[in-house]
């Protein structure tokens, strides 16, 4: 791990390229102006285009340094020589005393070695999931000189990669204060989702197809069946009509209350469920499992512009038993918050963050290495 001297009373620059990294430095950045010092300044290449544009604009952000990249076919290596020259003529022209990137993107990377050669401190703020690029993890990893993680099992992930335990700063992904944000504001906004029910507390939304005639299909409309029933006037259960409009809705379940018809699941459709608390099913092509996830789980998927439905955190066999049993907890937790709240801006978590930032600016050694 590289070894830095840190200018005092510096600026911070938070640099992204992604919706991904935009989302989870937002609350941070919000915090840090509420602070008022140290200042900072934000560096956006267009590594994500459009994308990355409809994210900063939720914020109302002003960009300082914006260099949109090229969109057609590009070698990586040209792509990274690119950003490496932009990203660090800009820590040339406005030295900042720490830079903070996000993730492992192809911008995180070339910030942070552009930080490296410049001998600036790099703190890193790792994803919940940690996805993305793993070479370009492990070289930020290598420079950074402090390192903000979800939770223990990442923690000691990087360990078993050689970081420093004392840069290591577990706090909850700021990114989660973002899509609870966003949420509230979409579930706000009844415009966007026309024909969509009113709220219920938890929401199961089902996309594939229920043949009654088929055994497997049976015990996914049972395991429904036993879930609404068990938590009945608190669980609704959204089908999507099929592309010509036809209902979907199993007959043996039409007598339930709390079943509706939904609009098929165009974009705007699946931003209106997934910003409501609880869980999708969907199938997976070529197996009896059926994928399952939260709704923050596919708000973030949205959000961040990647694909939903494969690669999700868990599938579960077409069996009742089995989706009581994964689904059960999912609802407890969504009935046990109440989304009707306001959500504070910047949140706890974009908070806390800010928070070390600033103390491994300011501070000695000492606060900088707190575990």
């Amino acid at each position: 791990m590289s070894n830095f001297t840190t200018p005092a009373n510096g600026e911070i620059a938070l640099v992204f390229g992604t919706s991904a990294g935009a989302l989870r430095l937002a609350s941070v950045a919000s915090a840090l102006q509420e602070k008022g010092a140290p200042d900072f300044y934000i560096v956006s290449t267009g590594e994500q285009g459009e994308s990355l544009k409809e994210t900063t604009d939720r914020f109302a952000w002003s960009i300082d340094y914006s260099f949109p990249i090229s969109t057609g076919p590009v070698h990586e290596e040209v792509l990274t020589g690119a950003l490496l020259e932009q990203i660090g003529a800009v820590f040339r022209e406005r030295r900042p005393a720490s830079v903070v990137v996000a993730g492992s993107t192809l911008t995180a990377f070339c910030a942070a070695l552009a930080a490296y050669y410049q001998s600036i401190p790099v703190i890193h703020v790792h994803s919940r999931h940690g996805r993305g690029n793993q070479v370009q993890r492990v070289l930020i990893d290598a420079i950074a000189r402090l390192h903000f993680v979800p939770d223990e099992v990442s923690s000691a992930n990087l360990i078993a990669d050689r970081v420093d335990p004392r840069s290591i700063c577990i706090e909850e992904d700021p990114a989660r204060d973002s899509f609870l944000r966003i949420a509230s504001e979409i579930r706000g906004d009844r415009s966007l989702a026309p024909g969509v029910p009113p709220e219920s507390d938890c929401w199961a939304v089902v996309t594939c197809d229920l043949d009654e005639q088929s055994t497997d299909d049976r015990e996914v409309i049972d395991g429904l069946r036993a879930l609404l029933i068990r938590y009945e006037g608190r669980l609704s259960l959204a089908v999507p009509r099929a592309l010509d409009g036809q209902s979907r809705i199993p007959s043996s379940l039409r007598t339930i209350g709390g079943v509706h018809d939904v609009p098929a699941l165009e974009h705007h459709v699946l931003l209106a469920f997934a910003a409501r608390p609880g869980f999708f099913l969907t199938a997976t092509p070529g197996s009896r499992q059926l994928a399952a996830l939260t709704s923050e789980d596919l708000l973030e998927r949205l959000l961040c512009r990647s694909e939903p439905g494969l690669g999700v955190d868990t599938l579960v066999p077409r069996e009742s038993a089995a989706i009581q049993r994964a689904t059960t907890p999912w609802i407890d937790a969504a009935l046990a918050t109440d989304a009707t709240a306001s959500v504070p801006w910047p949140g706890a978590r974009g908070v806390a963050v800010a928070d070390r930032i600033v103390a491994s600016v300011t501070a000695s050694e000492s606060v900088l290495n707190r575990g």
